[in-house]
């Protein structure tokens, strides 16, 4: 694996980890590694990992297309939930079925942060992470913002019905 020279939450240039901004914004100030104790999911070397993901995921339930993770910090370190316990971070793998699908996770951490730090759009903190050894190099951790995206999602459906009876009255329906 290549060695990290810019964040993996902010890309800001000139640091080996999560830089100070994207420490706070991401783990609320504590020191978390970028790098995961766990191969890749689809590393069938590994059946421990393997099961491991595989009960978690029944543990959480989000819609969208790819498989999602819950995970918390434990020892310095993104973990997978065990049972009975709250997850903070939603870890999203790479898609498996579509082209280039190696860097969707890079696209979308890319894309949050243009939303934020260019448009000024209010985005979950996000960072990528990495499996061992670098293998299934590009995955994201966002951290788990339920109030306030339940707030946005709030504001976004009153917009849009705001916009669908403008459509409504502009049209005579």
């Amino acid at each position: 694996m290549n060695p990290i020279t810019i964040c993996p939450s902010t890309l800001a240039e000139g640091y080996d980890s999560y830089s100070p901004i994207a420490i706070k914004h991401l783990f609320d100030g504590r020191q978390v590694s970028p790098f995961l104790d766990y191969t890749p999911i689809d590393d069938d070397n590994n059946p421990a990992d393997q099961e491991e993901f595989l009960h978690n995921q029944e543990r959480i339930s989000l819609s969208g297309v790819q498989p999602k993770y819950s995970m918390i910090v434990r020892n310095g370190k993104l973990a997978l939930t065990q049972k009975d316990e709250q997850g903070h971070y939603i870890l999203k793998p790479k898609l498996s079925d579509f082209r280039n699908r190696i860097y969707s996770s890079a696209n979308e951490n890319l894309t949050m942060q243009i939303a934020s730090q260019v448009f000024g759009i209010e985005t979950a903190a996000n960072g990528l992470c990495f499996f061992k050894g670098g293998i299934g190099l590009y995955h994201q951790a966002v951290r788990c913002q339920t109030r306030r995206l339940k707030t946005q999602k709030r504001r976004f459906r009153i917009a849009r019905r705001t916009d669908y009876a403008k459509w409504r009255q502009e049209l005579q329906i």
